[in-house]
């Protein structure tokens, strides 16, 4: 399975700028959730762009400071372990 991190610290256009490593993952982790009223990243425009390349990737919205979203990550990847 392919998985691929960023954060919301990088800007919201990396779908645009790398789309073959968003077309090869089924799984991403948007990371540092706890700082995007810190930044100008738009999640509308994001999920817009990153759904035009790969309409079946899964995104998990994650803090690792605040442990956001790390629960439902960790049971996607049970859940997965599972089944394989």
């Amino acid at each position: 399975m392919k998985v691929t991190v960023m954060s919301v610290t990088e800007g919201n256009d990396k779908p645009l700028k790398y789309p073959a490593m968003f077309q090869r993952s089924k799984v991403l982790i948007l990371n540092k959730m706890d700082m995007i009223k810190l930044t100008n990243f738009n999640m509308e425009e994001f999920y817009k762009d990153i759904k035009s390349i790969n309409q079946d990737i899964r995104v998990f919205e994650v803090s690792c400071v605040t442990g956001e979203g790390i629960n439902a990550l960790c049971d996607y990847f049970q859940s997965m372990l599972k089944r394989n």
